[in-house]
């Protein structure tokens, strides 16, 4: 369970993967960031731009218990919303 959980935009500094669909994100790209504490461990992830209307809904859809959303559970979550 979510210990703490923020979201916010940032310009990214380097280039990362997004942790919904593993797409590059080009450095100095605008992009969701997601960061906190689970189970007593600091995290931060990165939403790509086609991602990121998505995220929301996913957590809600997990009841906001997901420990790695490349885990299958994304894409899973795409294909049911597209039916």
């Amino acid at each position: 369970m979510s210990d703490l959980h923020r979201q916010m935009h940032v310009k990214t500094r380097k280039e990362h993967r997004c942790a919904y669909c593993c797409a590059v994100i080009p450095k100095g790209t605008v992009v969701l960031c997601e960061h906190g504490v689970y189970d007593h461990e600091p995290y931060r992830r990165y939403a790509c731009g086609t991602c990121e209307p998505n995220v929301d809904a996913f957590w809600k859809w997990t009841h906001y218990e997901c420990e790695n959303p490349l885990d299958e559970s994304f894409s899973y979550f795409l294909e049911l919303e597209g039916e």
